[in-house]
């Protein structure tokens, strides 16, 4: 798959003045490259007059984003923590005019400043992406005055196609598209190709652009992998006939370039395997031109519907090692979905980067092809059971009256040997067409003789408390298929149209908390030693609270920062670390500090918070440290061969801590190497006589696996006798 990495996908600059008689547009010109892929961002640009602000900076979902800062122009420096107001919070973004291209989720910091002085005002913060899920928009946007006038006058760039890039370039005013930038250019370039100039506006012009309700797109192809530049620079006259220039700088990494070409068609065939003259299955077969690379992985997906509407989809997984590419669709399927009229197919495909990741990019291209059928042309639905009847019962085994599930009993009578498979769905009774996965239950397929059966399917407790539905359910689908060379004839849905007996989802009193064991949190102890570092290089002291803790149930556990007590001679923050925290004692501080945090459980499946929670207490033992004493060490050998000298054996620490060797110098005479803690020295063949050189050790505490800062040296004598 030609998957295209964003560095920078673009900004909005949204300034509104008050009172003013001419409205200003305050272009921005980004101060150096930004990659949010090395961590960093930064921007700046001019407040013309004094006004609030508010900053709203927007990131993917799946991004950490620490340290957002605004650096006014009196050298203020103001952060999520000391703003008048703001919030972190996921909301879902759909760019206008692309909803067909983007669904994100994403993170929006918001801060609000009053009184913002007039000068360069800077906007940073460092970003961790932890997914590859690259195309999306980072926007930030600058917003004072109170009045209604907004514009934006630098583009956000996105990947529309594997190998494409679009420009959007928005000038708003009440909501509306009102203006257009004049003399615009989108200019690419690459240190390998000559550089191309787009000519997006010229004179109000459309230039190379393509308009859709105000919002205006320019596509570029990539010719070959590399990392491309992309300046943007316009000119935008206001409403008030003001005219203001901005440019823009970003930066883009194409990996890779597409290799094949898909022509789009695909063969179509009714399949009438019972020989009543109606179709009982129609196939489809895809077609394409090129090499498909051993590495690379698609779906290639039938739509079948109506002219308005898509009904039903096969996904084809495209294997370059296979010969045939064929999706089936059932004719008693077909008949169902469509009362009149003729059938559309509709071929689309969906590139996947991952076996698992199907919408890593979920970009989807109609090409074009369409092929017609009637309902009429497919086969009648047949019968396959009689007899169907169904029973309830809960599940109690330990017999403590709270109970652990539902089994739902089928009883069908097959009419004819056959591979069946029983599906059934419970659902909320107030809530009507539920098609959550959730909800669902399956038997296995399996051989069938003629005759009665009966199919047992079993809805766990946890799993239905866990759909976090409170009303009084009800059977919403039974259905029983019989396969036979891929075709699958199917019953109707609700088929019995009966209430199973219960009234809760919860079961029992209609309380979760009934069913739920508190989760149990264990005291920690950690050591913190002056002068000492963790395994990051640190001053600090890494906790892992959770990592002793545990929950009866086998629920995952979590814990509420908002519930941590800070201790008291000393600051505990996140740090980053694998979801771990760190400590650091206040300056001076020695002694025991001890702090609390608050864990819960929750439903794993849809993150619910469940009932149960405990609390765990946190020491920490906070010395001071006292210096190692380094001592000489002499030893003798034989010329030639190898003399182990265990130096540190005179060296002591008042602490009693673990000492080890860093590092050993390399004498003139011979070679020494750090063997086990200690030094093997070997004098040359021919050396005779004393040699002096250094070593180098640190201090370590055990128990809390920090390492002293400070490096000590000592000195090895040895005398070297000659060889008999």
């Amino acid at each position: 798959m030609n998957l295209l990495k964003l560095s920078l996908i673009g900004f909005m600059l949204l300034w509104n003045q008050a009172h003013a008689q001419n409205s200003v547009i305050s272009g921005g010109n980004f101060t150096e490259n930004i990659n949010i892929f090395d961590g960093r961002f930064e921007h700046q640009f001019v407040i013309p007059q004094s006004a609030s602000l508010v900053v709203n900076v927007m990131l993917p979902e799946s991004t950490e984003v620490q340290n957002i800062s605004v650096t006014l122009a009196d050298g203020t420096v103001v952060t999520t923590e000391n703003a008048d107001e703001h919030n972190v919070s996921i909301k879902s973004f759909i760019p206008v005019g692309a909803e067909s291209i983007w669904v994100f989720p994403v993170r929006t910091v918001f801060i609000k400043l009053a009184g913002v002085p007039v000068g360069v005002t800077t906007i940073a913060g460092d970003v961790t992406v932890n997914n590859s899920k690259n195309m999306i928009p980072i926007a930030f946007s600058y917003k004072g005055g109170g009045l209604s006038f907004e514009n934006d006058v630098s583009p956000i760039i996105a990947v529309n196609t594997a190998t494409t890039v679009s420009l959007t370039q928005t000038i708003l005013e009440d909501g509306l598209p009102t203006l257009n930038p004049v003399n615009a250019t989108l200019t690419i370039h690459h240190k390998d190709q000559p550089s191309v100039t787009k000519q997006m506006f010229d004179d109000g012009s459309l230039g190379d652009l393509q308009a859709n309700d105000g919002i205006y797109y320019a596509e570029y192809v990539f010719p070959q992998t590399g990392r491309y530049s992309l300046i943007f620079e316009s000119t935008v006259v206001d409403i008030n006939g003001v005219t203001h220039k901005d440019s823009s700088y970003s930066s883009i990494t194409v990996n890779s370039v597409s290799p094949f070409q898909l022509t789009g068609n695909f063969t179509d065939q009714g399949v009438d395997i019972d020989g009543d003259g109606f179709f009982d299955q129609l196939k489809i077969t895809l077609e394409f031109e090129g090499v498909i690379p051993l590495d690379k992985k698609f779906s290639l997906g039938v739509h079948i519907g109506t002219a308005e509407q898509s009904h039903s989809s096969r996904y084809i997984k495209i294997d370059p090692l296979s010969a045939e590419h064929s999706a089936y669709f059932d004719g008693l399927d077909i008949r169902k979905w469509h009362t009149s009229g003729p059938i559309h197919l509709r071929l689309v495909r969906t590139f996947n980067d991952t076996e698992a990741n199907r919408e890593l990019l979920s970009y989807k291209e109609n090409f074009g092809s369409t092929k017609h059928y009637d309902k009429n042309d497919f086969a009648r639905k047949k019968e396959i059971i009689d007899q169907k009847s169904a029973t309830f019962s809960f599940i109690d085994e330990d017999g403590n009256n709270i109970y652990e599930g539902i089994k739902a009993s089928f009883i069908v009578d097959v009419l004819e040997d056959g591979v069946y498979e029983a599906r059934a769905r419970l659902k909320e009774a107030a809530i009507h067409n539920v098609w959550d996965s959730k909800h669902f239950q399956s038997k296995a397929r399996q051989t069938l003789t003629a005759g009665i059966h009966t199919f047992d399917i079993i809805y766990p407790a946890k799993d239905i408390i866990e759909t976090n539905l409170t009303g009084p359910g009800e059977l919403a689908l039974f259905t029983f298929y019989r396969y036979d060379d891929k075709v699958f004839r199917s019953v109707d849905k609700n088929l019995f149209g009966i209430t199973p007996p219960f009234v809760c989802w919860d079961f029992g009193d209609c309380s979760a908390s009934g069913h739920n064991t508190s989760p149990i949190a264990s005291d920690d102890i950690y050591f913190y030693i002056e002068g000492f570092l963790d395994n990051s290089g640190e001053p600090r002291v890494i906790l892992d609270l959770l990592s002793n803790d545990a929950d009866p149930d086998g629920d995952d556990i979590k814990l509420v920062n908002s519930n941590l007590i800070e201790p008291t001679n000393g600051t505990v923050s996140y740090c980053n670390s694998g979801g771990k925290h760190c400590y650091i004692p206040e300056p001076g501080f020695s002694g025991v500090d001890t702090f609390t945090y608050n864990m819960i459980d929750f439903y794993s499946k849809n993150g619910i918070a469940k009932s149960g929670s405990d609390t765990g207490t946190v020491t920490i033992n906070v010395r001071a440290n006292n210096m190692a004493t380094p001592a000489n060490d002499y030893a003798d050998g034989t010329s030639g061969q190898p003399i182990t000298i265990d130096v540190l054996a005179n060296d002591t620490d008042p602490d009693g801590d673990n000492l080890f060797i860093v590092s050993v110098d390399q004498p003139l005479n011979g070679s020494a190497n750090v063997v086990n803690n200690k030094v093997v020295y070997t004098p040359a063949a021919e050396f005779v006589g004393t040699e002096l050189f250094n070593y180098d050790f640190k201090e370590q505490d055990l128990a809390s696996g920090m390492t002293g800062g400070y490096t000590y040296s000592g000195t090895i004598e040895v005398t070297a006798k000659p060889q008999n």
